[in-house]
Formats: C-alpha cells, structure tokens, sequence
C-alpha cells in the first residue's frame, strides 16, 4: 500500500507518479530550479506545477491524487477550467 503524499517531504514522489500518470504537466518555481540544478537547498516545501486542462488530463490528475491517497478540495470540473489555481495542501499527522 502506497503511504499518502505529504507535502514539502515527497515531492519527488509526487512527480514520479505524475510522470507514470502520464500527466501532462509543466514544474515551476522554485522545487523547478532546483531539479534542474541551479539551486542546492534541500527540503524545498512546496511545488508549483501547470497542467494542462483538457478533460483527458484533469481526469489523469485526479487518478495521480487517488493513488497518493491525496483527496483534493476541487473537482475535475474544476481542474478543466483554465487559469484556475487548484491548491493542494497535505500534512501528515504524526
């Protein structure tokens, strides 16, 4: 069983099953600049990510969020609609 994403500590994690999830989608921000080698700080707390908003997609994210054991606080209906922040916020407890 696959233990839920928590935020700023499985962030990798959390792009690999977008990646497997075959999301199309886009790293931005900080977590992006230091993927891509250009800032060495660990622990980066949070990732900002683009995806694209067709129906096809949304559903894909929703799937990616399930197998996280992440349940968000928006619809896919919501994750069609363009220039739409969805936020996603987990903690674990403990």
């Amino acid at each position: 069983m696959m233990l839920p994403i928590t935020t700023g500590v499985d962030n990798l994690r959390f792009i690999r099953l977008c990646l497997d999830g075959q999301l199309d989608f886009l790293m931005i921000g900080g977590a992006a600049v230091r993927f891509y080698g250009c800032r060495d700080e660990e622990g980066l707390s949070e990732i900002d990510i683009l995806i694209d908003h067709s129906g096809e997609n949304a559903n894909k994210l929703m799937c990616i969020l399930s197998r996280a054991h992440i349940t968000p606080k928006f619809t896919v209906d919501d994750a069609q609609r363009p220039q739409k922040q969805l936020p996603l916020k987990y903690r674990s407890m403990g």
